[in-house]
């Protein structure tokens, strides 16, 4: 038998190439893991016949501590863009689900496949069949499967680095196309009108619940009505700007000055810039800093002395109330979608107002409508109308040829010197 309980962990044994080979698999010596250490023992195998004996050397580093070390390490890595790591961490709480203690050098391309697999599938019945299938259609969208893996292979790099595993499998494995995954809606007016008065329609109904209570049943009614004012004037100054949610909840008084409003920060240089207001945005931006408090925050958090961090439970209820469907961040796609249209594409300053140093990422936020792109083909029709008039009725539109024996007396005369 090649599986050996020792100190506890199935220790494997074998001899292959005119030698004993032995090791620690770090897995628990119970029977609901010894598939788990034969796979390690097949591994060892295989990188032998193979001729990669060396790799054999490799720390034995169940998949779970691994990914905690590693989430560590982006934590101070990734420090400056906080949501570079946080991001990275909501994707490890499935990934540590699936591989849970399995050595990180086990990992194969199939396991990988296996996961992406099981991610698909509803966690709520399993394939069985559930009202979320028959809306979404799959457990979970392609491109939260395309964030797992992004997630994955920096790990697996990590894991090199500390000779945790040789290899990372997911180089080797079809991540769903950034295309097939999009999730961008632009709003319609209408989808505009709707979302935004009933904003306005749960704030007024929380109000008056709160008026017909006391004590804390009154506060609580009170902080929701606030909620959605909060999301309403947040809403409307990313659909009339463009600035992502944490620039508007980030805002400070002294940041707004007249008809302008300075970010001075965030994701990268270009972040930091100048927003021209709409008289609308300027409204609510006033409205706002005469109320801030002492800490200055436009936008203020229930913890005193602190922002608004997040907006989600109170968008989450206004789709429920009006039936819509889109995330927050859709409305910074809508502005610019809009303004792309509005000023005949002038993509350089549209990646000015969003904060955007590459234009090529800009363009991923241009959703340019059916009825502008017919509108821009119809003047382009008429541009090329004009053109034939101006020409004439009798213009050719064929290229004029050279008389090929003509050219070939023309190459055949050489100048004389005399």
């Amino acid at each position: 038998m090649s599986l050996r309980n020792r100190a506890g962990n199935w220790h494997y044994r074998f001899w292959a190439a005119g030698r004993t080979w032995t090791a620690d698999t770090g897995l628990a010596a119970t029977e609901r893991n010894r598939s788990a250490a034969l796979m390690s023992e097949m591994e060892a195998r295989k990188a032998i016949c193979q001729g990669r004996a060396e790799q054999l050397k490799t720390q034995v580093k169940p998949f779970s501590d691994a990914a905690d070390q590693f989430i560590e390490w982006a934590k101070g890595e990734h420090r400056e863009k906080p949501a570079t790591w946080k991001r990275l961490r909501v994707s490890m709480r499935s990934l540590k689900e699936f591989f849970r203690h399995r050595p990180l050098h086990t990992v194969t391309v199939g396991l990988v496949q296996d996961y992406m697999s099981w991610r698909r599938v509803c966690p709520g019945c399993k394939g069985d069949g559930c009202e979320a299938c028959d809306q979404t259609g799959q457990g979970v969208k392609e491109i939260t499967v395309r964030h797992d893996l992004h997630a994955l292979s920096p790990l697996f790099q990590y894991g090199m680095e500390h000779n945790w595993c040789a290899s990372n499998p997911v180089e080797r494995v079809k991540v769903p196309s950034d295309a097939d995954a999009v999730r961008i809606h632009v709003l319609s007016p209408a989808e505009e009108m709707l979302y935004f008065g009933t904003c306005r329609n749960l704030a007024a109904r929380r109000r008056s619940e709160a008026a017909r209570l006391t004590g804390r049943p009154a506060c609580a009614k009170e902080r929701a009505a606030q909620a959605f004012d909060s999301l309403h004037d947040l809403g409307r100054l990313m659909v009339l700007q463009g600035p992502r949610p944490s620039e508007v909840m980030q805002a400070r008084a002294e940041h707004v000055r007249g008809a302008e409003w300075l970010i001075p920060g965030g994701k990268s240089k270009a972040a930091r810039r100048v927003l021209d207001l709409t008289p609308e945005s300027k409204a609510i931006l006033e409205a706002r800093s005469a109320s801030a408090g002492a800490d200055g925050w436009i936008f203020r958090g229930r913890a005193n002395g602190a922002h608004l961090s997040d907006a989600e439970n109170a968008h989450k209820a206004v789709l429920e109330a009006s039936g819509l469907r889109f995330v927050l961040y859709d409305m910074r796609h809508t502005f610019a979608t809009r303004f792309a249209e509005a000023t005949a594409g002038d993509v350089v300053a549209l990646a000015s107002i969003l904060g955007h140093a590459n234009l090529r990422t800009v363009m991923r936020y241009v959703h340019i409508s059916r009825d502008h792109q017919r509108g821009q083909m119809l003047k382009f029709m008429e541009a090329q109308n004009e053109l034939r008039a101006k020409c004439g009725p009798n213009a050719s539109t064929e290229i004029p040829q050279t008389d090929t024996n003509e050219r070939k007396r023309a190459q055949a005369v050489k100048p004389t010197i005399n």
